[in-house]
């Protein structure tokens, strides 16, 4: 009788691996039968053999790791060790040092999904470009990279820790954050945020684009002047209704920072002397060039900016020369009026003699 060793570890790593299943059986030269069967507890096992051939087998394997491939092997009467590479026609017997017949469990991989999304929406966006790289439990390495194509991304990856970074967002987005995940045995995801790991639901890394501020001018104007007014109460609202920002105008360009989309520049009160202008509807695109409204077409801002003109209110001014051509009447009216007071005054002294 000879002690076999039978060790059972990770792909890459060397380190005894628990959980395992497994069995040897075969026959000894002296015809004796041999069907041993033992878990694997995270150090190696030890059978005592005859010398004959036998077969290493797993029957189930760890969680996370793949059942790996049956070994033949021979015990020779000096109690060395050799195993069969190959099938049994045309393999190869191998020697092994010190009487060890070694199991290597492969981890699985697992499928891991990957969400490119918009900010406050979840759309998923197309165009950026993407990489995950990292370590499996098994040392082996990654580094893959793809462009998002406007749907989830999946690969394949093993037990282990990586990360996944933006190397160049969509137009219009700014580059977001690195996320460092893991991938656990059982399949599960958990993505590190604020030095904890947290479940990512349905094994998914979710990457979140901000869209990117632009700045917006916003001037106001008298009419054919194009002198910039003060004291204008103006609104800037977005498509929802939200008040994004209230001023009062004070003479010179106002500027906003502005995420693309549409938006509504509204006067609240006009200075002093000037009519209310009508609303105006803007948007701001991913590019950061802004367009206005106009008879339902969208009109190039140029340079970024919402111009709002404000109308002088008209007041009832006698036109030139109208004071001239009524003067004579006024005086006739005068004169009417002198003689008629005459008159009376010139009756009632007759009338007291």
């Amino acid at each position: 009788m000879y002690s076999i060793t039978f060790s059972k570890v990770i792909a890459g790593q060397g380190t005894e691996l628990e959980g395992a299943e497994l069995t040897v059986s075969g026959t000894a030269l002296d015809g004796t039968t041999v069907d041993e069967t033992w878990t694997s507890t995270g150090t190696a096992h030890t059978l005592e053999l005859k010398a004959g051939v036998y077969v290493l087998t797993e029957d189930a394997a760890p969680l996370g790791y793949e059942i790996s491939s049956a070994i033949t092997f021979r015990v020779n009467l000096d109690g060395s060790v050799d195993i069969l590479v190959g099938d049994d026609e045309d393999g190869e017997w191998l020697s092994v040092n010190d009487a060890t017949v070694t199991m290597i469990d492969e981890l699985t991989e697992q499928r891991v999904s990957f969400s490119k999304v918009e900010a406050g929406q979840g759309t998923e966006l197309a165009g950026a470009s993407l990489r995950v790289e990292g370590t499996g439990y098994d040392n082996s390495t990654v580094d893959i990279d793809w462009i998002s194509d406007g749907t989830t991304h999946e690969l394949m990856l093993v037990a282990g820790v990586y990360t996944l970074t933006e190397d160049a967002a969509p137009l219009g987005y700014d580059i977001a954050s690195d996320i460092t995940f893991r991938v656990n045995l059982d399949g599960t995801v958990d993505v590190y945020v604020d030095e904890a790991w947290v479940p990512a639901d349905e094994a998914t890394v979710i990457m979140v684009d901000e869209l990117t501020e632009r700045d917006v001018t916003f001037s106001k104007v008298a009419a054919g002047q194009g002198k910039e007014l003060a004291g204008a109460k103006i609104t800037v609202k977005d498509a929802a209704g939200n008040v994004i920002e209230s001023w009062t105008s004070s003479g010179s360009a106002k500027v906003l920072k502005l995420v693309a989309g549409e938006y509504t520049m509204i006067e609240d009160a006009a200075p002093l002397g000037y009519k209310l202008a009508s609303a105006i509807i803007f948007r701001v695109n991913l590019d950061g060039t802004v367009e206005v409204k106009v008879d339902n077409t969208w009109v190039a801002a140029a340079n970024a900016k919402v111009v709002m003109v404000n109308e002088l209110i008209e007041t009832d001014v006698p036109k030139t020369g109208e004071t001239a051509s009524t003067l004579p009447y006024v005086g006739l009216g005068l004169l009417l009026s002198a003689g008629v007071l005459f008159f009376i005054r010139r009756k009632k002294a007759h009338g007291d003699a």
